[in-house]
Parts: structure tokens; sequence; C-alpha cells
């Protein structure tokens, strides 16, 4: 019998396996740039220089403080009494309904400030969608007379999990919104011959990273399902600076003993500047 939650739980364990593979490399290598950084010897200093003369002339004496005026009288004079009501009046006759008139469309509004930009999905968010894509896949029931269940699209299970992949680029993009409600089921349909189980058997599974391309890899007996992901923007150490060489958005050069980090695509200017971000500053020269 085929088991989707298992299918989904399976997946899920690999793509968070490689997440936290592909990051500890990437971290392992940032660490260890900066600790030959810092141990790169520090420069001698300079002499100091000669010490300036400084002068403050005397403080001149504090002032006598003037004297305290005299209190001034404050006479209030007693309250008067209060007056009498007067006679209340007679009603005036009831005026007749006046005419209103509609004004003018008032000017439109200025627009409303920008919403705050939306945070980056979480793994947890991500294992849920990806349980409730799983969920979501019909599972074949016995019954009397009943159709044959219908083949798992395993194409389509591999290019649900690969569009769950978080994809590292520029943009305010906010976080996806929740699923909708259950559609209302359909009507019965008549009663067919007795199914068979449907059975879907994994003999292997592949993840490949080859610089920002990652690829997946299904073997479910004759068929390979093989389905390719480029990570634009992931960090991505190139070495040292080339002139003329070009380079994208992510990726990590070291120059003139510093770490730099690339905001842009196809740049072949070098830093400073020129959209690159400084990362790790060099130390200073032994002495």
């Amino acid at each position: 019998m085929f088991d989707g939650q298992q299918l989904g739980e399976q997946l899920t364990v690999v793509v968070r396996d490689y997440v936290a593979r592909s990051t500890a490399t990437f971290t392992a290598q940032i660490d260890e740039l900066r600790q030959r950084i810092a141990a790169i010897p520090a420069g001698k200093d300079g002499a100091p220089g000669e010490r300036g003369e400084s002068v403050i002339g005397p403080q001149g004496p504090t002032g006598l403080p003037g004297e305290k005026g005299e209190k001034g009288d404050a006479i209030t004079g007693p309250t008067g009494p209060i007056g009498l009501p007067g006679e209340k009046g007679d009603r005036g006759e009831k005026g007749e309904p006046g005419i209103g008139l509609v004004g003018p469309e008032g000017p439109a509004g200025a627009p409303g400030i920008a919403g705050a930009n939306g945070k980056d999905a979480d793994e947890g968010f991500i294992l849920a969608a990806v349980k409730n894509a799983v969920a979501a896949i019909p599972r074949p029931i016995d019954g009397r007379d009943g159709k044959d269940a219908p083949p798992v699209d395993i194409d389509a299970v591999v290019t649900k999990v690969l569009e769950l992949v978080p994809k590292a680029a520029d943009g305010r993009d906010g976080r996806d919104g929740l699923p909708g409600p259950t559609g209302i089921s359909g009507i019965d349909g008549a009663p067919g011959r007795d199914g068979k189980d449907a059975t879907v058997q994994i003999d292997d599974f592949a993840m490949l990273i080859d610089g920002r391309n990652l690829s997946v890899i299904i073997k479910c007996g004759e068929q390979t399902i093989r389905r390719e992901v480029t990570l634009a923007g992931i960090p991505l150490y190139r070495g040292m600076y080339k002139h003329g060489d070009a380079y994208d958005h992510g990726d990590m050069i070291t120059h003139g003993g510093s770490l730099w980090h690339n905001r842009e695509d196809g740049n072949k200017a070098g830093p400073p500047g020129n959209g690159w971000s400084l990362v790790a500053k060099r130390g200073k020269d032994a002495s």
C-alpha cells in the first residue's frame, strides 16, 4: 500500500540534511578565511610625534549673588452672590425644513505607506508545505468492484518538492499565504472491478550540487527522473580577484588581503565599491 505521508517525510529529511550540509561547508570556509586573515601579522607602528604645549588661562572669580526682593501682598476680593434664574420664555414655532445640497467629491487621499518587507521562508514552513503537498496526494481505497487505483505521478511529486526549495535572490517577496480551504467532494462514481494496491518503490535518490546548480535524481524501477534548479545568489567563493573576469551575484573573492561579497551579476569592476561589500578586513602587518 502506498504511504504518501512516509514518502513526504523521507523527502523532507533528505532536503533538510542537504541544506544543513551545504550551509556547514560554506560556514567552515568563511571561518577558515577569517582565521587566515586574522593570522596576518600587524605592521610596525610609526614613531610618536612631539607633544604640543597647552596653555590654559586662570579662571576668573565668581560674582556675588544679588539680594532677594520683598514678597508682594496678594488681595482677593469676596465672591459675589449668585443671581436668580430668569423666567422661561415661550417656545418658538417650528421652522421649515432646509434644503441640503451635496457638495463636490473631495480629492483622492495620499497613497498609504508601503508595507514592511516579507520574511525569508524558514525551514519549519518548508517542512509543513512538503507535508501538505504529500497529504494532498489521493490514496487508493479498496472496495467492491472498484477500478484500479491511478498510478502515482512521481514526476509531479519531485517537481512539487523542487518548487519548495528556497531560492536566494534580491527582492521583497513576502511569505506565501496559508493553504485555501478543502474543496467540496464530488459525486461518487459507479462501482467498478476490484482494484489493485498501488505501490511505489524508490530504488535510489541523489542530490548533486555543482556551484549553484542543484540536481535531484530519483530512480523508481526502470524510470529515472532528474530535475535541476539554479540557486541564484547563494554565496560562492571564487578565490583571488582576477582583473577582467565577470562575477555574479553572491560571488566572494579575496582582494588586497580582505574578503569581499559581490551584489551584481556580470560585474567586471573590482572592489572597493562597484557592487562589492566588505566581509572581513585585512589585518595589520607583523612588526
